[in-house]
């Protein structure tokens, strides 16, 4: 009888552990995966950072490629990262995006340190949002908006409602009038 599946998602640490105890094989072939995972990157040109860099690198062009920022971007980490470990020219060119990752890294940093690109970044952002409260509480941007939509709707509604006493067949539209 094979074993349930791990629990998805983000379980309580309590709910982890609980599946861990019921499941001792499984967890002791995970301890194995690792350690050799460990042992590859070690052995690997570059170790870590370069294994790390190449994730990176998948994950960005994933995400540029696809406009994912959640599933794409982690495949295309494992797939490069992985890409780094191995030992032929594949290996190679992910260990050299790797490793050009790191420097471009590296490189960002230092400017960082010197024109403090990330707090410059967020006080613009900070000044950003407290101009739209500002001009929301003005102007009441929101409140006009959510009016202009619920006007909208409403006369949708009517709209469909008018059709389909022509003949024309209404839709559903008009059971969830906001009030």
């Amino acid at each position: 009888m094979a074993a349930p599946p791990p629990p998805t998602g983000a379980p309580a640490p309590n709910v982890l552990l609980g599946w861990a105890a019921s499941n001792p094989q499984q967890v002791q072939q995970a301890a194995a995966i690792a350690a050799s995972a460990t042992e590859t990157v070690n052995s690997t040109s570059g170790g870590l950072t370069t294994i790390a860099g190449a994730a990176a690198a998948g994950a960005g062009i994933a995400a540029l490629a696809t406009g994912s920022l959640f599933i794409a971007p982690i495949l295309g980490a494992a797939a490069v990262g992985y890409a780094a470990t191995r030992s032929d020219g594949v290996g190679e060119a992910a260990r050299a995006s790797g490793d050009a990752a790191n420097v471009a890294y590296g490189k960002a940093r230092e400017l960082d340190a010197q024109y403090n690109v990330t707090g410059q970044t967020r006080d613009a952002a900070v000044a950003g949002y407290t101009n739209a409260v500002q001009l929301d509480a003005q102007y009441n941007i929101s409140g006009q908006t959510r009016d202009a939509a619920v006007t909208g709707y409403k006369t949708a509604v009517q709209l469909n409602e008018d059709a389909g006493k022509g003949g024309a067949r209404p839709n559903r539209l008009n059971q969830r009038v906001p009030t």
